[in-house]
């Protein structure tokens, strides 16, 4: 199989800003992949996170 490279806003839409705050848990633990560099790795598709982000960071 040959693997075709793209940028992540290509294929994505990158979002950045302020990260709710970590000691305040309703932010957190939802469905959303919370993808950080540590994620990221080797190059390879992401379908898991160490953090998710909850629907509650819509109103952060």
């Amino acid at each position: 199989m040959k693997w075709t490279k793209y940028q992540i806003s290509d294929v994505a839409k990158v979002i950045t800003g302020k990260t709710p705050p970590g000691t305040d848990e309703k932010y957190f633990n939802g469905k959303t992949l919370f993808i950080t560099p540590t994620d990221m790795g080797d190059f390879r598709e992401i379908t898991e996170t160490q953090r998710t982000l909850s629907i509650n960071v819509k109103k952060y």
